[in-house]
């Protein structure tokens, strides 16, 4: 069994909101409105409510820094008129971003294309490819006429990092 690797904690909050009145598209715009505000991650989770009605629960996980912009989309954009605010410790291990070549097979032959992927410091063979690089990948392919799903992409780059 692999050494834990050493864990780090720093101040958080996360803040919960009930909605029970909003359409998908104005959660997904609100979605991206509080990434813009400085939330780390967004979690929305369907629900029933009171009355029976369907409703989300939105678990925002922002930085103390950020809470105000954070909060002001959850009163304007959620149009919410209360919310809980917690305080949390993010736990977390030393993570860095590395570049690493993989070759994607094409009909014209293998293509080979840097991705940036996420790895534990400690164990730096446990590596995994960063989102936003496997879509710049797949954009790289589909301007050369290779139409190659995210997933596919994915599972190929995660395949070829297992084997470095």
């Amino acid at each position: 069994m692999e050494q834990m690797p050493n864990v780090f904690e720093k101040k958080g909050s996360i803040l919960f909101v009930q909605a029970d009145h909003l359409s998908g598209e104005v959660i997904g715009t609100a979605i991206d409105d509080l990434y813009r505000a400085g939330a780390c991650n967004v979690q929305v989770i369907p629900s029933i409510t009171k009355k029976n009605r369907p409703g989300y629960l939105f678990f925002i996980d922002v930085c103390p820094e950020h809470c105000g912009r954070v909060e002001s989309v959850i009163v304007n954009e959620l149009g919410a008129t209360g919310w809980h605010h917690l305080e949390s410790g993010h736990r977390h291990v030393a993570t860095e971003i590395v570049e690493r070549e993989v070759r994607i097979e094409t009909p014209e032959g293998p293509f080979p294309y840097m991705v940036k992927v996420k790895r534990i410091k400690m164990q730096p063979h446990r590596m995994r490819p960063e989102h936003a690089s496997c879509l710049a990948l797949r954009g790289a392919l589909r301007e050369r006429g290779v139409e190659i799903p995210l997933g596919e992409l994915y599972t190929a780059i995660t395949r070829q990092l297992e084997k470095q």
